[in-house]
């Protein structure tokens, strides 16, 4: 009896040594190695997709507000332009040119005074001065005797030359 007991734990020990040399070398083997790259490569791949896949999302949806600003401004830009157009033949009639505007040079550097001449006038505060000034825009157009829609495009740009 002890015989076939011995028997049984030596043919149990051999296959267990058999299994776990399989087991071992399938762990170990070269092919191995690629394999678990290529997954690893793989997963990094989807993952850059995911994200580029986001970001470009994010650069069309910004692509798209920036398309939409710009038509604004175009739109604001072409009422200026007809206000601008509508107001230039009563603002040369209104106002003559200043006597004193013969007296720049050739180059139309400096001021200098004919002979003769008057001082130039007190200049008026510009719309930048009285926008910093806390002045709306309103405000500041029915002051300087402009359209509000020239005001307020002179506000916007000089808030963007400012940025």
């Amino acid at each position: 009896m002890a015989y076939i007991f011995s028997s049984a734990a030596l043919l149990a020990a051999v296959a267990g040594f058999f299994y776990l040399r399989a087991y071992v070398k399938k762990r170990t083997t070269i092919e191995r190695v690629p394999a678990q790259t290529r997954e690893a490569v793989d997963l990094i791949l989807n993952d850059i997709d995911r994200v580029t896949d986001r970001d470009s999302l994010l650069v069309e949806e910004r692509v798209r507000a920036l398309r939409e600003i710009l038509a604004e401004v175009d739109k604001r830009i072409r009422i200026l332009n007809k206000e601008l157009a509508a107001q230039r033949p009563t603002v040369a009639a209104a106002s003559p040119p200043p006597p004193q505007a013969a007296a720049y040079n050739a180059r139309g550097e400096g001021y200098k005074p004919a002979e003769g001449a008057q001082t130039p006038p007190q200049e008026q505060p510009g719309v930048a001065e009285l926008a910093a000034r806390g002045l709306p825009a309103a405000a500041i157009a029915a002051r300087l005797g402009k359209p509000l829609a020239a005001v307020e495009m002179e506000i916007f740009v000089g808030q963007r030359k400012n940025k």
